[in-house]
């Protein structure tokens, strides 16, 4: 059986654990693939219009995923 103290600690470890984890339903971040990107300033060609065609926006960040072939931008 329940008793109140059993309910608050619940409800302490709820709170604690959404604020540990950031739990959030407003946040998404989402990787598209852009083909090769070469460098900074290619990646500012290709990523805003990677993360577009995904609906987002990039997000500044991008990373080769196989040399020569994959990167991949970060959308928001």
């Amino acid at each position: 059986m329940f008793t109140k103290k059993s309910f608050m600690l619940l409800g302490s470890l709820i709170v604690c654990s959404s604020t540990v984890f950031g739990v959030s339903s407003k946040v998404f971040a989402l990787d598209a693939k852009a083909g090769p990107i070469w460098n900074n300033n290619d990646a500012k060609v290709k990523c805003p219009v990677a993360c577009a065609a995904i609906g987002g926006h990039w997000n500044g960040q991008w990373i080769t995923t196989v040399w020569g072939k994959e990167s991949v931008c970060g959308c928001k």
